[in-house]
């Protein structure tokens, strides 16, 4: 498990043989990764961990997990952790994790399977970092959309939705393809401007769900297209701020 940059209650860090054997802080796990870590606690306010971690698939290619945009108004990324097992004796304990920039989604490699289990953590520009949201086992995540084990989906209409409509600030696109040519979702306002991007290479076949934050935007209308499929169509929605 990976809690590096934690303050510890002491400047010589935290209580962990070997990692650190001279800490005096907080004992902690040899099974944690604890470096580097902080020497003086933080003087800004903690940045709050992401909440609502869904799985939106696990398949034979891997697992899709998506979860909340963060309202701290300076987190600018998430990092994704998993383990491919819940027992710490067992090969594939340890944390390996995934830089997924601002995205609110991410897909997992293959070899994640129901006993896995995964945790998001926010960060901000400086480097700071929330704690990890909770731990979770895939086999107890509320599924969100479950998505097709296969790669093409001929029968399948590509699709794209949107709702609420009006909106307040977050919209979330359902999207349909047959073919798993990722995502590639652009707002753009009514001077023809794109305002707002989502990008996604590892989108299945079938449908997807994202969660887009426009908070930032102007009330108007807004044309949402998904550059990945062009056949899907598009949705002209209006935010109401």
């Amino acid at each position: 498990m990976d809690a590096s940059r934690n303050w510890w209650g002491d400047s010589a860090g935290p209580n962990n043989w070997p990692q650190n054997p001279g800490g005096t802080g907080d004992e902690v796990s040899t099974f944690v990764n604890v470096l580097p870590f902080v020497n003086a606690p933080p003087a800004e306010a903690p940045i709050p961990p992401p909440t609502g971690v869904l799985k939106t698939g696990l398949v034979t290619t891997g697992a899709l997990v998506s979860w909340n945009p963060s309202p701290h108004p300076e987190v600018t990324g998430y990092r994704v952790f998993w383990n491919l097992t819940t027992d710490w004796w067992k090969p594939g304990y340890a944390s390996s994790s995934m830089d997924v920039g601002a995205s609110t989604s991410a897909h997992l490699p293959v070899g994640i399977g129901p006993d896995a289990t995964v945790a998001i953590r926010a960060y901000a520009a400086d480097g700071r970092e929330s704690w990890y949201s909770s731990w979770n086992a895939f086999g107890s995540l509320t599924a969100n959309i479950q998505t097709s084990v296969e790669n093409e989906l001929p029968s399948l209409t590509p699709a794209l939705s949107t709702y609420p409509n009006p909106f307040r600030g977050t919209l979330t696109v359902r999207v349909t393809s047959p073919h798993r040519d990722g995502l590639h979702l652009v707002v753009v306002d009514l001077q023809g401007r794109t305002v707002h991007t989502v990008k996604q290479p590892f989108a299945l076949a079938g449908t997807n769900e994202f969660t887009m934050d426009l908070s930032g935007l102007p009330s108007g209308a807004y044309l949402i297209r998904n550059l990945a499929e062009p056949m899907s169509g598009a949705s002209i929605v209006t935010h109401v701020r």
